[in-house]
């Protein structure tokens, strides 16, 4: 949405509630009105109030109900931010929770968490997570290492050779090679639709 748009937006807004607050008053002031003739009747038997009063009393109210408007126009809640947020706004949000939560924690957590949160720790963790530590790469090593070294096993038992021990870790970066083609290839395939 535009500057242009988000201003006709507050401002179109801003003329609704403009509208509603001149329709309560105008309402108040017509049972204002109302009250004081039914006040006016009541008390012409007994006596009557002068003009000059009535009129200090109107002028009163009026000023009343201009105060109110004023009070509801202060109080109108900021109107709603609409899309995404920016990087900058991200990057305060994450760091008022980060505050939040290290007064919360004890002086080794918070020493910790203020290592681990360092930009250079995250930039450096944030690569290996979307490269080396694949889900599906760390999945398909392990279930291929499983597998084969079980099988291994079971060979080797039955016809009486040794595993050696690498055949765990061969076995689990074969697996993991076939993780990371499996997301490639899942990536490419997807872009192309």
């Amino acid at each position: 949405m535009s500057e242009q748009e988000k201003h006709a937006l507050k401002s179109h807004e801003h003329h609704e509630k403009d509208k509603q607050l001149e329709e309560i008053a105008a309402e108040r002031q017509e049972a204002l009105r109302n009250r004081m003739e039914r006040h006016e009747v009541a008390e012409s038997d007994h006596q009557k109030e002068s003009e000059s009063e009535a009129l200090a009393k109107a002028a009163e109210l009026a000023e009343k109900a201009d105060q109110e408007k004023q009070d509801l126009i202060e109080k109108a809640p900021e109107p709603i931010h609409r899309g995404a947020p920016s990087k900058k706004q991200l990057r305060e949000s994450f760091e008022n929770q980060l505050r939040m939560v290290r007064e919360e924690m004890g002086p080794i957590g918070r020493t910790f968490s203020k290592v681990i949160h360092n930009p250079v720790i995250e930039s450096v963790s944030d690569f290996v997570g979307s490269t080396f530590a694949r889900p599906n790469a760390l999945l398909a090593g392990s279930v291929t290492a499983f597998i084969v070294v079980t099988v291994l096993y079971y060979l080797a038992k039955h016809y009486g050779f040794q595993l050696s021990g690498f055949e765990t870790i061969a076995a689990f970066i074969i697996g993991w090679l076939i993780g990371t083609l499996y997301d490639y290839l899942k990536n490419v395939f997807h872009r192309n639709r």
